[in-house]
């Protein structure tokens, strides 16, 4: 008997002292019981995946990979504030909202993922709740199947049905209409705590900031992206002052920041319409009152926009070095960091990364294969209309080049299907080097030159590095910036 309870006693001495170690350490334990996943140990349905993205704070995604263990798992994550995370089984997601210090335990069905999750824990009625409010009002989340528009700074994201509401109606019925949404989102979000109960304080704010930012950000959308056609008026925007721009218990919501974001940049138009200066926006920041953390992040924000774009270096660096040292937000280091050992990467005079893929012909071919030549590379796939637009600009640039003997063109898609790859490029006539990687931005080429979206491109020197872009995408500006390198010094290059 005194084994026994020496046994209980060691035992129990070991959970609570995990207890508390878990929650010295920040960490939030979400656990779970998958049913009917089956005897065969290395299946699919043994495996699930996390992905935390935090794009505030890291360019990277995070992923945990998690093995169900006698229809069971946990997992740990070390987070500092409210934020939303992906599980992927099989082929399908469920999005969870979790908080530090939270436990959140989950039930499901193998065969039946996400439809049979059953949530306990002290987690439990934020996520009935926010799984009840995503159904309700589904977000589109694939890039792809979104419309973009950059105004300034800015690029402003909808979904594909949101913008032909846009481009259909006038400001008043747009109004209307966000205003009637808005409304139901609030209504439904007071039914859904009567049917589950009370959530945590953070969730209601999380939850109150997504409703009522993304009400202001489609509007702003609406006004800005879509001002002059729809022949909108100042007063349209009267709306941005119904709602707070300084609110540093939302800074964990993605909306509150990409509003901030949208209004800031807005506001520098207006006052300064001739320039594209990210740094006028810090002094509007400041006068319309953000501080503290929200003023951090923009700033950091800010940086890595002005860091990417590579032009005004020496006031980059300026505003870089100073960021650094009198940020009192440490946590927004890290992205402004990477950021510029990223760029430098990528920088003119640095070393282009070599690759090898296959052509359309299954030949394999590889960067270095061209050295001694200029060479301009491109990213695309079939489906993404703004490459095939840049990819016919290329073409007739193709066809204006003096003297293109020794300028190679090299187009790497990312398109799956071999045969809509090929059609494409056959239908459009488009001529030079086209290679494939259908692994898309996970494939090895993507993660060597840091590509993430769609399209994108490099001009690479006779020497292999990497040369200057121009400023924008232009047909003249680089038809010159080709022919001026060709007519450099090169590798075995003939007189």
């Amino acid at each position: 008997m005194k084994i026994r309870a020496k046994i209980i006693t060691y035992i129990l001495g070991f959970v609570l002292l995990t207890l508390s170690s878990l929650h010295a350490e920040n960490v939030t334990v979400i656990s779970g019981v998958v049913e009917n996943t089956g005897e065969i140990e290395y299946s699919p349905k043994k495996h699930l995946k996390v992905e935390l993205y935090m794009p505030h704070l890291s360019n990277q995604v995070t992923y945990k990979n998690i093995t169900i263990q006698h229809d069971s798992f946990q997992f740990t994550l070390n987070i500092t504030e409210p934020q939303v995370i992906a599980i992927k089984y099989l082929r399908r997601k469920i999005y969870l909202y979790v908080e530090p210090y939270d436990t959140l335990k989950v039930q499901c069905d193998a065969d039946d993922f996400p439809a049979s999750m059953i949530f306990s824990g002290k987690a439990s009625i934020n996520n009935q709740i926010f799984a009840a409010y995503s159904n309700a009002f589904p977000e589109e989340k694939n890039q792809f199947k979104m419309m973009q528009y950059r105004k300034g700074t800015v690029y402003y994201k909808i979904g594909i049905d949101l913008d032909s509401d846009m481009r259909q109606k006038s400001p008043e019925d747009f109004r209307k209409q966000i205003d009637e949404e808005r409304t139901a989102k609030m209504e439904a979000y007071k039914t859904f705590i009567k049917e589950f109960g009370t959530p945590s304080e953070d969730f209601e704010q999380y939850i109150w900031a997504e409703i009522s930012y993304s009400w202001a950000l489609t509007l702003l959308t609406y006004g800005h992206a879509h001002g002059y056609y729809n022949k909108v008026t100042p007063e349209f925007f009267f709306f941005i002052h119904d709602i707070p721009l300084m609110n540093a218990k939302a800074i964990g919501n993605p909306t509150y920041r990409k509003y901030v974001e949208a209004y800031l940049n807005y506001t520098c138009m207006e006052k300064y319409p001739e320039e594209d200066e990210f740094f006028y926006q810090l002094d509007i920041a400041k006068k319309e009152g953000l501080v503290e953390e929200p003023l951090a992040y923009f700033k950091s924000n800010l940086l890595v926009k002005a860091l990417k774009k590579h032009e005004g270096k020496d006031l980059v660096i300026e505003h870089y070095q100073k960021y650094l040292n009198k940020n009192e937000y440490e946590k927004y280091n890290k992205i402004v960091l990477d950021t510029y050992q990223e760029i430098t990467r990528y920088a003119a005079g640095q070393y282009a990364q070599n690759f090898t893929l296959k052509d359309t012909s299954g030949r394999t071919v590889s960067l270095n294969e061209f050295r001694g030549k200029t060479v301009y590379i491109d990213f695309w796939a079939s489906w993404c209309r703004p490459c095939i637009h840049k990819l016919q600009v290329i073409q007739d640039i193709k066809d204006n080049l003096v003297d293109s003997q020794d300028i190679v063109f090299i187009h790497i898609s990312f398109d799956n299907n071999h045969e809509e790859w090929t059609e494409k490029i056959v239908a459009n006539g488009f001529t030079g080097i086209h290679l494939n990687a259908p692994e898309s931005t996970k494939s090895e080429v993507a993660k060597l030159y840091n590509i993430k979206a769609l399209p994108e491109y490099f001009i690479i020197t006779s020497q292999g590095t990497f040369a200057q872009k121009p400023r924008r995408f232009d047909i003249t500006e680089i038809q010159n910036k080709l022919e001026i390198l060709n007519q450099g010094p090169g590798i075995n290059k003939k007189d």
